[in-house]
């Protein structure tokens, strides 16, 4: 989960960079389609049978629940500060562990909840709230947290009895079909480098969702939940070195809390074995 923190944080930052050049529908359409061909090759190799899934209708929920998050967190780094929309996702394992124990009755308990709590406390003091944040736009990077908080849960179901490979696949696929419905008229034919650089941000989704998958699977959604918050701080890093953004000393204590919270969750897991 930390891997896969660090992989958002950088895909984030090469988005956004590649968002000041090309329309984002064209940014979009460029991921998914690098994310299909890669997905489409690892298919093939490991055999044609892992296109088969189970349980067609969670599928398809999962798909677009995770594309329709994706696609709003592009558009919302344009409205807002990468670390503010960062922040404002790091609600979703919030909602996700509610989901999860409703939905899937996973284990709950006050000492994972404190976890999680702490690592909250430690994305608002990140954030400050203020004007800045909590305007009448703010609530759309709300929407894309609530879709990824169902993608965790429901990512947590179907691998149970589906494989890693189908779900990467069929995620391509339905956020390729979303990309051409609303395929840009102003679309930018990309010089080579560029275009080296649109593969390599959909390569890094395609490893992101990968390992997303992979941690759901062999950890409870409320477990693994806080570990993502320190995603936080490699945005702010690369918020820092790419865009200039300073972070000042309540930035550095909230992601401090944030680290703290994913430990303390560590050690609750380790006594509870």
């Amino acid at each position: 989960m930390l891997l896969l923190a660090f992989l958002i944080s950088i895909n984030g930052a090469l988005t956004k960079k590649l968002l000041t050049i090309f329309p984002q529908w064209e940014v979009i359409f460029f991921n998914a389609l690098t994310c299909l061909i890669v997905s489409s090759i690892l298919i093939l190799i490991k055999g044609a049978n892992n296109f088969k899934v189970k349980n067609i209708s969670k599928h398809f929920l999962r798909v677009f629940s995770m594309a329709f998050a994706f696609i709003i967190y592009v558009f919302s780094i344009q409205e807002f500060y990468i670390v503010e929309v960062m922040a404002i996702y790091n609600f979703a394992p919030v909602l996700s562990t509610i989901l999860a124990i409703i939905f899937l009755r996973e284990r709950f308990n006050n000492l994972r909840f404190i976890a999680i709590l702490l690592g909250f406390v430690g994305v608002l003091i990140v954030i400050k709230p203020g004007e800045n944040l909590f305007t009448l736009m703010s609530f759309v990077p709300f929407l894309g947290a609530f879709f990824v908080a169902i993608a965790y849960v429901t990512t947590r179901s179907i691998m149970k009895y589906d494989n890693v490979y189908a779900t990467v696949f069929y995620y391509s696929l339905g956020l390729l079909i979303l990309s051409l419905f609303f395929f840009p008229k102003n679309f930018l034919l990309p010089s080579l480098n560029f275009l080296a650089l649109l593969s390599l941000a959909g390569f890094l989704s395609l490893a992101s969702h990968y390992l997303f998958a992979l941690s759901v699977k062999f950890a409870e959604v409320s477990s693994v939940a806080p570990l993502e918050y320190t995603a936080f701080i490699w945005t702010g890093l690369f918020g820092y070195f790419l865009f200039y953004e300073v972070p000042n000393l309540t930035t550095i204590l909230g992601g401090s809390i944030i680290i703290i919270s994913g430990i303390y969750l560590i050690k609750v897991e380790k006594n509870l074995i």
